[in-house]
Formats: C-alpha cells, sequence, structure tokens
C-alpha cells in the first residue's frame, strides 16, 4: 500500500488531493531544505506517513489547512 492509501485509509476525512499535498509539502521540504538524498529521503517519508497516520482528526487539521492554502497560491 501506498503512502497516501496509508494516509487516507487513517483519516477516511481528508480527499485524495489533500493527502497527496501532505506528503508533496514534506517531500519538496526534504529534498530542498534538508538536502536528503534518495535513501535517507525514503525513511524520512515512511516517519512522516506514520506521524501523520498516529494523529487525530482534531491535531492534523491546522496542519492540512495551513498544507492547503501554501499549495493554493502556486
Amino acid at each position: 500500500m501506498d503512502r497516501t492509501q496509508q494516509i487516507k485509509e487513517a483519516h477516511p476525512w481528508l480527499s485524495y488531493d489533500e493527502a497527496v499535498k501532505v506528503l508533496l509539502y514534506h517531500h519538496q521540504g526534504s529534498i530542498w531544505i534538508k538536502k536528503l538524498e534518495r535513501e535517507t529521503l525514503e525513511r524520512s517519508m515512511e516517519a512522516f506517513t506514520k506521524l501523520v497516520k498516529s494523529k487525530s482528526k482534531k491535531a492534523l487539521e491546522p496542519f492540512v489547512e495551513y498544507v492547503l492554502n501554501v499549495y493554493s497560491k502556486t
């Protein structure tokens, strides 16, 4: 199962598009800011997916709102 599906299963209230944007936000930050290479990036993405899955809707909503605002401006 891919990361987007894992997040969607844990948080069915998120649309597929929203789940992708949350993952994309972390992926871009990991590459551009942290300059992670492929192997380290994979581990980082897995850890981020687990973190998102573990959060409650109440805890995750502000972050999702922030990410959607960032990507609506592009």
